[in-house]
């Protein structure tokens, strides 16, 4: 099972990155972070997160091949999906994509983190996007 832990982002940087606390929660949307360089990990886009992004862009979740951390309660809009639909109804997931990282076990980590997330929301497979 994937290590999980949280570093959540501060309500007053949230408000700025998020549409608020009215995510629906009806999807779990995946994406990779496109951030090849080396110790670009689940931490470190964590705690870009946290010191409020250089870019209006928000996700809940950071996975990398160590751990999965959590930035955002599943109930923030957070702004990842490029769509207003997305935003307002999915749990964003960002893979971590770095050079010294093992993609392989993040994928690996990822698919733990879905299966839980699906559990504690009573989503199904059919959710994942």
């Amino acid at each position: 099972m994937v290590q999980i832990r949280q570093h959540l982002v501060s309500a007053a940087v949230a408000i700025k990155v998020t549409g608020g606390r009215k995510n629906t929660r009806r999807k779990i949307c995946i994406h990779e972070t496109n951030n090849t360089k080396k110790g670009s990990g689940a931490d470190n886009h964590a705690r870009l997160q946290a010191n409020g992004n250089s870019r209006q862009a928000s996700w809940h979740w950071s996975v990398d091949d160590k751990e999965a951390v959590q930035s955002f309660t599943h109930d923030w809009q957070c702004w990842a999906a490029g769509s207003t639909k997305g935003n307002n109804e999915a749990i964003h997931i960002e893979m971590c994509m770095n050079v010294d990282g093992d993609y392989v076990r993040t994928v690996q980590n990822t698919a733990a983190l879905v299966a839980k997330i699906l559990k504690e929301e009573n989503l199904t497979t059919n959710d994942v996007l």
